[in-house]
């Protein structure tokens, strides 16, 4: 990271009581009901907000909406050269989030007294602003706080994916032990039939018609994805994994990098549907929630997921952030979209599209 955003959030945390989180490039301040106030550091400029969080209990869409309309800062200068915008269930139907942007050329900037004094002057007005019906949030847990943490850096990393264009979707295959216990290597093997091909024929042809592949992290030593040639790169990569002790099963897993999120509730189906094999789980961004979400297709048919909590009224937390992957042995980093685009860019000219 700079050392203009390490001073900058060095500064908040001093004149403020903005925490950074980790050595981000965003921190925030917590509220109750739950919502917070953030400071993302972009590529040219400062995003300052005041966030709903979207939760059931926290402060709901709404009251927020009402309070920004309220309170004098929306669509006015407020400070020089600083204007809120209110942007209504941008991420998620339950959320909503008062914003300004505050423009830089150069990182040395964000040193400058004059750029620090404005950013703080912005955080002290939001906090002005909400003592009417917002308190700082009690001291958590160590527990709580790792919570917190991973549910901002999702969000942040989700919006980096937007703003990228691209979002990272992990699919799990349904493949019984038995249908390729007896693959004693990575050859040919005629009693074999990668499943993997009938996957990516059926994203091509109902999801998206071309996008990227990776071999993901975990199958290597230095934990970074491959860029695959072919669908059947990724078995090969599998093969040697577990050959080297990197996995204990044979797990059919690929990271596909889609451009919509927007494909639960109708493209997957249609994949599911079109492929000939047993089925499938996404693990991927899901903009209801504004986090990623988990959902199992199995032909015509549902799995238990987040879509199907969803659509018969359940509740859809244990199918949200770590919850969603955590049998699946991943961690929340899978879906950083940094790794991949490194990944496209080391090989440049040889990227696979499904065809």
């Amino acid at each position: 990271m700079s050392k203009g955003t390490d001073h900058l959030f060095a500064s908040l945390e001093e004149q403020t009581g903005i925490k950074r989180v980790s050595d981000r490039s965003y921190g925030h301040l917590k509220y109750t009901p739950q919502s917070a106030i953030v400071v993302y550091v972009k590529k040219k400029s400062i995003a300052v907000s005041f966030d709903t969080e979207g939760k059931s209990d926290g402060l709901s869409k709404d009251e927020h909406i009402k309070w920004a309309e309220e309170s004098g800062l929306v669509s006015s200068e407020v400070l020089p050269g600083v204007v809120f915008e209110l942007q209504e269930g941008t991420k998620s139907k339950s959320k909503s989030t008062l914003i300004a942007e505050i423009p830089y050329d150069d990182e040395a900037e964000l040193q400058d007294h004059e750029m620090v004094t404005n950013i703080v002057n912005v955080v002290d007005l939001l906090k002005e602003k909400t003592v009417c019906f917002s308190q700082y949030e009690k001291s958590k847990s160590d527990h709580e706080k790792a919570a917190d943490r991973q549910e901002t850096e999702s969000r942040i990393k989700q919006d980096d994916a937007a703003e990228a264009g691209k979002y990272v979707f992990v699919v799990e295959l349904q493949i019984d032990a038995e249908d390729y216990e007896e693959c004693e290597d990575d050859s040919y093997n005629p009693d074999f039939t990668n499943p993997l091909y009938e996957l990516t024929e059926a994203f091509s042809a109902r999801v998206e018609d071309t996008f990227d592949c990776f071999a993901p992290g975990y199958l290597f030593e230095d934990g970074k994805p491959r860029l695959l040639g072919s669908p059947a790169d990724l078995w090969t990569h599998v093969f040697y994994a577990k050959k080297d002790g990197l996995i204990d099963d044979m797990l059919p897993q690929i990271v596909i990098l889609l451009s919509g999120c927007d494909h639960w509730d109708y493209n997957f189906i249609k994949a599911s549907q079109y492929a000939e094999i047993p089925g499938f789980t996404v693990f991927g961004y899901y903009p209801n929630v504004a986090d990623i979400g988990r959902q199992g297709y199995c032909g015509d048919d549902l799995d238990t997921g987040i879509y199907l909590a969803e659509r018969e009224g359940d509740d859809t937390d244990n199918y949200t952030g770590a919850n969603s992957i955590g049998y699946a042995g991943n961690g929340m980093n899978i879906f950083d979209l940094k790794p991949y685009l490194e990944a496209i860019a080391e090989t440049a000219g040889k990227q696979y599209t499904a065809t």
